[in-house]
């Protein structure tokens, strides 16, 4: 959800996964309304991470506040004022920290959605029958990490691994190929 404050975006991708015939289990939470879901909604994952430099960033300014009136290299009302801020910042890391993890496997730069029901492998190729293959119900939703000749190979948040036709799944984010690309050719 790369507009996750827009009620219509979240009406259509609503619409989308009824019509599909189902919801991936990271994404359901962030439909519905509920405490973590509202907090989630308010940025995309990219967004929470943003917030997140900040948050760190006022945190550290705040503490460099404080060593500095520490060695009375600064004047005495600057101590409320880096408390105030580190207590912002500290606020700002929790918040983001929240949003982005109520992603779930969904706020993974290279998160991608299985789209239809098919086949996990454990080897890139259907020629070996002696391979192991499990069922991949659509909606499943895992990190791309490797690719080889037409396959992606997807990890799983329960550990679980396997390689998938890449036409069977659709990535979450477009990154630019550039940095898309070193990171599944490992």
């Amino acid at each position: 959800m790369q507009r996750p404050r827009s009620s219509s975006a979240r009406w259509n991708l609503a619409l989308a996964y009824d019509k599909a015939g189902y919801t991936p289990n990271a994404i359901a939470p962030l439909l519905k309304s509920s405490p973590l879901a509202d907090v989630a909604r308010l940025a995309s994952p990219a967004d929470w991470d943003r917030w997140l430099i900040v948050g760190a960033s006022l945190a550290a300014f705040a503490v460099l506040t404080l060593l500095l009136r520490a060695y009375r290299l600064a004047p005495a009302w600057t101590t409320w004022l880096a408390l105030v801020v580190l207590l912002l910042g500290v606020l700002t890391i929790g918040a983001a920290a929240t949003g982005h993890h109520a992603y779930g496997v969904a706020a993974n730069p290279r998160a991608a959605l299985v789209w239809r029901a098919g086949t996990l492998y454990s080897i890139p190729t259907e020629a070996d029958t002696a391979q192991q293959t499990t069922t991949l119900a659509a909606g499943a939703m895992g990190v791309m990490d490797k690719t080889f000749l037409g396959w992606t190979r997807l990890s799983f948040p329960n550990g679980q691994t396997g390689w998938v036709r890449q036409s069977e799944i659709v990535p979450l984010w477009y990154p630019s190929q550039n940095s898309m690309r070193p990171a599944l050719e490992k």
